[in-house]
């Protein structure tokens, strides 16, 4: 993918994360497309229930493993004021994302990929 030129796309094969491994998700394949020329930009399998229950059950177990609910308010804090950081640092190459799943201006999508989920984080 091109910043500068728009019309330039990138298709990818996205996974998932199911326990800490990224793999392809074992339900329906299906392509999401570029609304402006129709282009396929990145192929994804969708999560099966099965998929689900094993990311649900993984996330459990860091739960329980990990400390979280053991830490004081303020540690959580940082922690999503952290991801709030990274998120932010990777504004760009979300937007440029975004701008091919969904057609709208880079300049709208600049503007959603740096506000929205790091306002909803911190």
């Amino acid at each position: 993918m091109t910043v500068s030129n728009p019309n330039a796309t990138a298709t990818c094969v996205l996974p998932i994360c199911i326990a800490g491994d990224w793999r392809l998700g074992t339900g329906e394949r299906y392509a999401t497309r570029y609304p402006a020329t129709g282009e396929v930009v990145a192929e994804l399998n969708a999560a099966s229930v099965a998929d689900v229950e094993e990311a649900v059950a993984g996330a459990y177990r860091a739960f329980l493993s990990s400390g979280w609910a053991q830490r004081k308010p303020h540690e959580r804090a940082a922690v999503l004021y952290r991801v709030a950081e990274l998120i932010r640092s990777r504004s760009e190459a979300l937007a440029q994302r975004q701008r091919l799943d969904n057609g709208k201006p880079i300049n709208e999508t600049r503007a959603l990929s740096r506000s929205r989920p790091c306002a909803a984080i911190a």
